[in-house]
């Protein structure tokens, strides 16, 4: 197998579809004029070969290969290669009936690449494996030997040469694939353990408490079947037993009746008895009434004595209540006056603490005066000795003129050392400056590489503020993009397992070129509900319809009932030919007037599907009601006017009929509840796959300019580097270190003339001092004997 012809369009420097032909079948050589295109020939062989490595055909990306990277109108590259297959012994394997085999790979701007054999679109380890299998492996280091690669061939290591030999013997296919399926059974041995881990921990205690489960169920049949034979025989001995007692009870009845006879002669008798004792009773109250007449005579003298006694009381009593009633008005005005006594006493507080103020003020002004006299007296017990002293009152004098001169020997010692300091650093200053004039070449020669690399390093730092790249945002939106990644491949790991747990309509097309868009699919995968609580209610509204498969029509149907090859058995709802009644509007606003806002809803109205699918949904979900509770479904289902099938947000069914179906339900897997949550991820998924292609684009934008930052920084590190080394060589150097020198003695000349300065201004404002004290010293004679009446004065007046 050999090159027959090349076809280049849009590759690299080829803008037009380009045919080059005539290779010959055993030694080939690519010539011509610089510029020409000579190494994109190579390059094309080596992309449509497969090559991994770009760098080796001097491109960053895919969309680089595009002629002028898609700027020129041109957004696609296409490269393929004809090779003669004449010789089946050099034919790749599966190929040998082919004599010519056309490989054709393409890029589009946007990063889409695909292969094509013999027109055909093919994977890309298909093409790999057709390359390996006539030992064409782009990707082998020793593929291409490139200028300087001779003489590394030459010094290859052992493993190296086997390699080498491995890939021309065509062996290196079946490592590949050996250590491609060595990873395949890696990751089947591991996602076997993971199925044996699941079935160890859940689904086999699953299996076991259903077992468990059942044996109970069993024993709770056998106990209810017991349960119905005792009931029986319960009944029927109870059965006997009160029919003996009836019996007996018959008996005693008879005896009761001679009973009753007997008693009412005997309440007959007892009434007469009563009656003569009533008359008795009465003759003896008679008799005493005669002899209590005298006692009821005294009784009302006593009574109308007390009576008498009652009034006194009553009046003492009235006295009492006016005096308390007295009492409590002078406890008002004492109340009143205690008031006003407060109020008094608040205002002297305010007086007083205005005293008090007064008081403290008159306290600071004595203490100012204490002070001022005090002083006077210091000052006259001065001038009384014969010496006078300074505002302070701490020195005389004298003592101050002595202190002046002192300060003023001292000041002119300073300013003689540091004469003498500016003499010593001017001269070593002078020597040192004539010996920097003789400067060595190596110096000049370092100074000219530090001004040179200074200025380097000043242009490339510019040029990567230039640059609009940050590595902070890149490291960040790399995060980002790992973190997005990691939620796409988590998401889309439950998206698999909850479209596992919902049921799907699988088929085979019934004829060629069968039109799929004619299948709509299953009930439950075709509806959304709109309210999550009603979930449980329209699963039992629809029952087995919700695995129900709508088509458009009846043709349809049967052409799947009979070529579709389905794995079950199914009920087919055909669109046009489906019994689309629903319930009539009127009796939805009667059913909602009865069971009030918001508590009775069409079933139909609480899903969302396609206008298409109407007539399935109508026949699904429209003939029934759904209710918040059980006395709303009650009372709408058995309304004259409504009489429609409800059903209760717990499940509960209340039919027209008369028949309800209830109870506790088995905690299995809800279809609907797996498909609103499924819907929720994928809508989830969708969103995060937006955002990592958001990302990644970023991230592509950014490539081309991080290339050229990591460049400059590069250079500018290594530059900076450079200098500091310099620097450091400089800092080092002899002439350096005298010019450092030359810079600290001018530094310390400066302070010794600044230090002289302030010295001879000191030495001047101290003369003139002592000269005012020695005039003061002489008019004081003069002076004291007024000073002191003065003072005499103002003693008398503080």
């Amino acid at each position: 197998m050999y090159i027959e012809e090349i076809i280049v369009d849009g590759f690299k420097s080829y803008a037009q579809r380009t045919v080059i032909a005539g290779f010959d079948p055993t030694f080939n050589a690519i010539t011509g004029l610089n510029g020409s295109g000579k190494s994109n020939i190579l390059d094309a062989i080596c992309f449509v070969l497969g090559i991994t490595n770009l760098s080796q055909v001097r491109v960053n990306n895919l969309q680089e290969l595009v002629y002028k990277q898609g700027q020129a109108g041109v957004t696609k590259a296409s490269v393929s290669i004809v090779f003669n297959n004449t010789n089946p012994k050099q034919s790749p394997v599966g190929y040998e009936s082919y004599d010519r085999i056309t490989v054709n790979r393409q890029v589009v701007m946007g990063g889409r690449n695909k292969y094509l054999i013999n027109g055909h679109t093919a994977m890309v380890q298909r093409v790999q494996n057709l390359f390996l299998s006539v030992q064409l492996n782009v990707n082998n280091p020793h593929f291409l030997i490139m200028q300087g690669r001779i003489t590394k061939v030459i010094n290859m290591k052992p493993p190296e040469i086997l390699a080498m030999i491995e890939e021309a013997a065509g062996t290196r296919l079946f490592e590949i694939k050996k250590k491609d399926s060595l990873k395949l059974i890696a990751k089947k041995s591991k996602r076997v353990e993971e199925i044996e881990k699941i079935l160890n921990e859940e689904i086999t205690p699953t299996l076991q408490n259903l077992e468990r489960e059942r044996t109970h169920y069993s024993k709770f049949i056998n106990n209810q079947t017991e349960i119905a034979q005792l009931t029986k025989f319960s009944t029927a001995h109870e059965y006997v037993r009160m029919q003996k007692i009836l019996s007996e009870s018959s008996q005693g009845l008879d005896a009761l009746e001679n009973s009753r006879e007997e008693q009412k002669q005997r309440s007959q008798e007892i009434r007469s008895l009563i009656d003569a004792k009533n008359k008795q009773i009465k003759e003896i109250a008679s008799k005493k009434d005669k002899e209590m007449e005298g006692g009821f005579k005294e009784a009302e003298k006593f009574v109308e004595k007390l009576s008498k006694d009652l009034v006194k009381l009553n009046s003492e009593l009235k006295h009492a209540e006016e005096s308390v009633k007295e009492q409590e008005k002078g406890k008002k005005a004492s109340n009143e006056s205690l008031k006003e006594l407060k109020v008094s006493i608040s205002k002297k507080e305010k007086e007083c603490a205005n005293v008090e103020s007064s008081n403290s003020k008159f306290e600071d002004k004595h203490k100012q005066f204490t002070n001022e006299l005090a002083d006077l007296q210091r000052q006259y017990q001065t001038l009384s000795t014969g010496l006078s002293a300074d505002p302070e009152g701490e020195k005389t004098l004298s003592k101050q003129l002595m202190d002046a001169e002192r300060d003023i020997i001292d000041a002119a010692t300073e300013i003689k050392q540091s004469n003498m300091k500016v003499e010593n650093i001017t001269k070593t200053l002078k020597e040192k400056k004539q010996s920097a004039k003789s400067v060595g070449k190596e110096y000049v020669e370092f100074q000219q590489k530090v001004d040179g690399l200074s200025q380097s390093v000043k242009t490339l730092e510019d040029s990567l503020k230039k640059i609009d790249y940050d590595e902070k945002k890149e490291a960040d939106l790399l995060a980002r993009k790992r973190q997005e990644e990691q939620i796409v491949s988590k998401l889309r790991e439950e998206v698999e397992q909850l479209s596992s747990q919902i049921s799907d309509f699988r088929y085979s097309d019934p004829e060629k070129g069968f039109d799929r868009s004619k299948v709509k699919g299953l009930v439950a995968n075709l509806i959304t509900v709109e309210e999550p609580k009603a979930t449980l209610a329209l699963e039992v509204v629809a029952g087995g319809k919700l695995f129900n498969v709508i088509v458009d029509n009846e043709e349809t149907g049967k052409q799947l009932l009979k070529n579709g090859k389905l794995a079950r058995r199914v009920t087919i709802l055909p669109l046009n030919n489906i019994n689309k009644r629903k319930v009539e509007d009127k009796t939805v606003k009667k059913a909602q007037s009865l069971g009030g806002k918001g508590q009775v809803n069409l079933a139909l109205s609480l899903v969302g599907f396609d206008e298409e699918l109407e007539n399935a949904m109508n026949f699904v979900f429209g003939n029934a009601f759904i209710c918040e509770n059980s006395a709303v479904a009650k009372k709408v289902t058995f309304d004259d006017l409504v009489r429609t099938k409800s059903v209760t947000i717990q499940g509960d069914v209340f039919d027209p009929s008369g028949t309800l179906t209830g109870g506790s339900r088995q905690n299995s897997n809800s279809p609907l509840k797996n498909l609103q949550k499924l819907n929720e991820k994928k809508k989830e998924l969708d969103e995060h796959e937006e955002a990592l292609e958001e990302i990644k684009k970023q991230l592509d934008k950014m490539a081309s300019s991080a290339s050229s930052y990591r460049e400059k920084k590069k250079q500018f590190e290594l530059k900076s580097h450079e200098l500091e080394l310099l620097k450091e060589r400089i800092g080092q150097n002899p002439h350096h270190q005298l010019l450092e020198k030359v810079k600290e003695l001018e530094e310390q000349l400066e302070g010794a003339k600044q230090s002289a300065k302030e010295n001879e201004e000191k030495e001047k404002s101290l003369k003139k001092l002592c000269e005012d004290l020695r005039s003061q010293m002489k008019n004081f004679s003069s002076t004291r004997e007024d000073r002191m009446k003065q003072l005499e004065k103002k003693n008398r007046g503080s």
